[in-house]
């Protein structure tokens, strides 16, 4: 009666156990230290099996001096749409009319594209969905993944308020005018 068929049974417990464990549990069931991070400058130890707690002082280096932030480049239309069938020609086309309704609003292409729902960014939005639909011929679906990932539905409803503000609001329909003018033919 050696002992050692019962301790290579807890053995072998032991190991599934640990397979099975977080990595938290298995450093209690091996017997190391918890590690606590009460403070930002202190580390506690506690030793399992004795009860000692440690507290030791922990020097963390000075953050790195904060830098200017690059300069923020503007994209000229979203190059990120996913219509491999528009080709070249089209897709200058796009960024032309895209970048047309952006000047003559005076913001930027960004802006235009982004989730912003302010009138400041919605009415050249619009006039960007009326020209994309009639002078590049997109579809709606292609016309929503162009201006900001949006939903063919969204398309819909710009070419329709475009066509309401053409009739109604005329300073909307010169600022659409100039930025027709700047697209090429």
């Amino acid at each position: 009666m050696d002992g050692t068929g019962h301790y290579a049974e807890m053995q072998e417990r032991k190991a599934r156990v640990l397979a099975f464990a977080p990595q938290s549990h298995r450093d209690r069931i091996l017997g190391r230290a918890p590690m606590h991070w009460p403070a930002k400058t202190h580390r506690i130890t506690v030793d399992c099996r004795t009860g000692e707690r440690r507290v030791e002082q922990v020097v963390r280096p000075a953050p790195a001096p904060r830098l200017a932030p690059p300069p923020v480049v503007v994209p000229v239309a979203r190059p990120n749409f996913h219509d491999k069938h528009i080709e070249t020609t089209k897709r200058e086309r796009v960024n032309a009319i895209v970048q047309a309704c952006a000047d003559a609003w005076e913001i930027s292409t960004y802006l235009l594209c982004s989730p912003s729902r302010t009138n400041r960014t919605t009415r050249p939005r619009f006039a960007a969905y009326y020209m994309l639909k009639h002078s590049a011929k997109l579809s709606f679906p292609h016309i929503g993944k162009v201006l900001g990932r949006r939903d063919h539905t969204s398309a819909i409803s710009g070419v329709e308020r475009a066509e309401w503000l053409m009739l109604n609001d005329r300073d909307w329909r010169a600022r659409y005018d100039i930025a027709a003018s700047q697209v090429p033919a």
